[in-house]
């Protein structure tokens, strides 16, 4: 594919079709996995494999402040 310009980055939802477009690449990515939390808890599978995406790359911690 020679002289091509890609116009933009669309994914496409396999649970319920929906699709993000960005022009954007790292958005559009960003914005795919936001979706995803709109099923968080609808399917026992993707929660799961999002609790371990998040365990494996992140550090849960809590901030309180006092009243």
């Amino acid at each position: 594919m020679e002289n091509v310009k890609i116009l933009e980055y669309v994914y496409t939802c396999k649970i319920c079709g929906k699709k993000i477009r960005s022009m954007n690449k790292v958005q559009a990515m960003s914005l795919s996995i936001s979706h995803l939390f709109s099923h968080y808890g609808a399917n026992k599978d993707l929660t799961n494999d999002l609790r371990g995406i998040l365990e494996k790359y992140f550090e849960e911690k809590t901030d309180v402040i006092q009243l």
